[in-house]
């Protein structure tokens, strides 16, 4: 594992910054790309879409903690897989 002063859950916050697009105009995504879809712009746009996404990053990042992930670059596919499968008995 990689290591990082930083709180898996403050990595992962900044990257959800690192997004924000609060105020700017939506533009589309340019047409040519591999995975185009004309319908979706890129960056959160919305503050309670922002409000959402950290409420599920942090629920995530604890689950990191409990896993022993302490970089944002351990993570794995098993890792958000783990995560869904103890989420899914909590949504109903």
């Amino acid at each position: 594992m990689g290591r990082n002063k930083q709180s898996i859950k403050y990595q992962l916050n900044q990257r959800l910054n690192s997004l924000m697009r609060i105020g700017e105009k939506k533009e589309k995504e340019t047409p040519g790309a591999a995975d185009y879809n004309p319908n979706r712009a890129s960056g959160v746009h919305s503050l309670s879409t922002l409000d959402t996404y950290r409420s599920v990053i942090n629920g995530f990042a604890d689950h990191c903690r409990e896993q022993g992930i302490k970089n944002i670059n351990d993570i794995t596919k098993e890792t958000v897989e783990s995560y869904m499968l103890s989420r899914k008995n909590l949504s109903a």
